[in-house]
């Protein structure tokens, strides 16, 4: 190792990463937004044909996953991108030689690898640098140095033959970073002209005449009338998409640059004509199923769409003495009520006669009652019926551990739904309300169906100004034509009743337009039954639903989810006259405690010796109404000396958690 690279070594992560297989280094890359290719062994050929820039040309996570469990013998490749560059030193000249510019410039990579012919340096390139890739004969040029960025394929450990020597950086942000003084002389090293200079300008001369469809001006004034109607500060998905269409459509020319340029510094998060030439430069205009024109007609034609309606003629008031227009005449709707029903949609349930689309819709129950497993239930079971349009469904996970996580991503994947989580992919919950309004003012919100799991992470539900003010945020979004889903905890006190309290301040049921409570109202043997009770309506829904699911230990959450069904009339009626044979025992356990704190022991031999029941079905009257069990919280069990289980009734609600 030369004197450059033991000067810059440092110690790499607690955890190896030359000790993970290559499925799990494929799940990590793919995690942090890399475009994996699984590849076949020793050697450089991809096991799964892509092309970049192709839709749908990259594999899926899930896809990646199932890829390796069949092939774990399988290396390791990442699609290189525009952003980062990787250095390649084949011979010992080579690697001395990068060393060198290395020194130079004053960097030092903090991502190596170590390969059978020489080395891997991995740099983040700086906003506005310009690199092409560039691969050279090592025989030939034995001092240089091959340069794969854009669409180039790098090989990563622990593929063959490969192994990282330094790995301080897991992610693009933590690479050291390298500017265009550092590529040029890469470039020079490698007896080039430098990418800043004239060799942008060779490669776009390199292509051919009859390779251009050149726009007329009147082409031009069409283009330019087509992207006036369109924002250029929307999602990077359509700017590209733009991007690409106007590639293809001027056969990558100066002319389509320009466009592209002019449009794109209308928007706040233009960076400079550098960082849209990159781009440009990026794109390829011999795709077998280019992005076109038609893409940029129907992306004007929908941002023409009025988000709101506009402001009606002033019609003729008589006069009352005053001669000014008056204040809230430019606000009224009237004589638009043709275009609002040419809005309006016919009433669609996301969940099953319980949450209407457009609506805001909060769910309360106890832990342990399955509100997020029948939500689950049946948002699948409204895509498998075509009601609800997956692309268009946000599940925002934000109360679960990485394993439940996982678990319901795939569940995600496998049917095209999005899954979001604080943490992951640069989200985080105080997102949400700002997001929110840029759907309502990009037009985003109609459609849409986004579900918090749950509600306490995205508010502060003790504060009722806070959640007033997150009341007001919704709406504009639910007007227009949006759908928000909260499920929501219970108190853990109870009201007088014995009934559970909504979680937090009444103003989440308040606002919204519809309210359930979920609770437990059988524990059969493997099996629970939950009921739906509705506090709230708007529209058509149910008063009540009734649900089972499986509650073995140690099942997998699919097969949890599959064993989810809808109670018919009739079994429901026997769940009701088996829990009305309960009351006696119900009552007797209350007057029995309602003077303190008494044993389990104590309590089930003075009840047996009021009712007409057995022992096991006492005992389990008392389970299933005990706070913690998921089902009516009637009273709660703590352990006493010598560990005895002692029952009484639930402390009243406090001021602070009364709603």
């Amino acid at each position: 190792m030369s004197k450059a690279t033991t000067n810059c070594a440092r110690s790499t992560k607690d955890r190896d990463p030359n000790d993970l297989t290559s499925a799990q280094i494929a799940f990590i890359l793919c995690t942090l937004g890399f475009y994996v290719i699984p590849i076949f062994p020793g050697g450089k050929i991809p096991a799964w044909k892509w092309r970049a820039n192709r839709r749908g040309g990259f594999p899926s996570r899930r896809a990646l996953m199932r890829h390796w469990r069949k092939h774990p013998d399988h290396d390791v490749a990442i699609v290189v991108g525009p952003h980062i560059i990787v250095l390649d030193a084949d011979t010992p000249e080579a690697e001395a030689r990068l060393h060198e510019i290395e020194e130079a410039h004053g960097i030092c990579p903090n991502v190596t690898v170590r390969t059978r012919k020489g080395v891997h340096h991995y740099f983040a390139l700086t906003e506005g640098t310009t690199a092409i890739a560039d691969g050279l004969d090592s025989k030939t040029n034995p001092t240089g140095i091959d340069i794969r960025t854009g669409e180039t394929l790098a090989i990563v450990p622990p593929s063959t033959d490969k192994s990282f020597e330094i790995c301080e950086a897991v992610s693009l942000e933590e690479l050291v970073s390298a500017g265009q003084d550092f590529v040029d002389a890469l470039d020079r090293n490698n007896g080039r002209e430098p990418a800043s200079s004239t060799r942008m300008a060779t490669a776009l001369s390199a292509i051919g005449p009859e390779d251009l469809t050149v726009q007329s001006m009147a082409d031009k004034a069409k283009i330019k009338e087509l992207l006036s109607h369109i924002d250029p500060d929307l999602g990077y998905r359509d700017w590209i998409q733009i991007g690409m269409a106007l590639h293809h459509a001027t056969g990558g020319t100066q002319d389509g640059l320009g466009l592209f340029d002019h449009w794109s510094s209308g928007g706040s998060k233009y960076k400079g004509r550098e960082d849209i030439e990159r781009t440009w430069n990026y794109l390829r205009i011999d795709h077998d199923n280019p992005i076109t024109l038609g893409t940029l007609v129907m992306m004007s034609n929908q941002a023409k769409q009025p988000l709101l309606l506009p402001a009606p003629p002033s019609p003729v008031i008589p006069s009352s003495g005053s001669t000014s227009e008056h204040e809230l005449l430019c606000y009224s709707l009237r004589g638009q009520s043709d275009q609002l029903s040419d809005l309006l949609e016919d009433q669609t349930f996301i969940l099953d006669e319980i949450a209407i689309g457009g609506q805001w819709t909060v769910i309360y129950a106890p832990p342990n009652t399955g509100k997020t497993l029948i939500t689950l239930y049946q948002l699948l079971h409204s895509i498998k019926s075509k009601t609800l349009n997956p692309e268009k469904l946000f599940y925002v996970n934000a109360d679960d551990n990485f394993r439940g996580l996982t678990e319901k991503l795939a569940i995600a994947e496998e049917f095209g739904f999005h899954m979001l989580a604080p943490g992951h992919a640069g989200f985080r919950t105080s997102m949400l309300v700002p997001l929110l309004g840029k759907m309502v003012e990009s037009g985003n919100a109609s459609g849409t169906v986004i579900v918090l799991d749950t509600l306490k992470k995205f508010v502060d539900l003790m504060d009722k100004g806070k959640c007033t003010a997150f009341g007001t945020a919704v709406r504009p979004y639910t007007l227009q034509g949006g759908t928000l889903l909260c499920l929501a905890h219970v108190n853990k006190h109870r009201d007088k009743g014995g009934k559970a309290i909504y979680g937090g301040v009444s103003d989440n049921l308040d606002d919204a337009d519809c309210g359930y409570k979920l609770h437990v109202t059988d524990n059969g043997d493997n099996r629970r039954t939950v009921r739906f009770e509705n506090k709230k309506a708007r529209g058509n829904v149910a008063d009540s639903l009734v649900y089972s699911y499986r509650t073995e230990r140690e099942i997998a959450y699919r097969e949890l989810l599959d064993s989810v069904q809808r109670v018919g009339d009739q079994a429901l009626k026997e769940i009701l006259d088996r829990s009305n044979g309960d009351a006696d025992i119900i009552d007797s356990v209350r007057r029995a405690i309602a003077d303190g704190p008494i044993t389990s022991t104590t309590l089930l031999a003075t009840v047996k010796s009021s009712v007409d029941a057995s022992r096991r079905k006492i005992e389990q009257v008392l389970n299933n109404h005990t706070i913690g069990s998921g089902g009516d919280d009637l009273w709660e069990c703590n352990r006493g000396k010598h560990n005895a289980r002692l029952y009484s009734l639930p402390a009243p609600p406090t001021p602070e958690s009364d709603t």
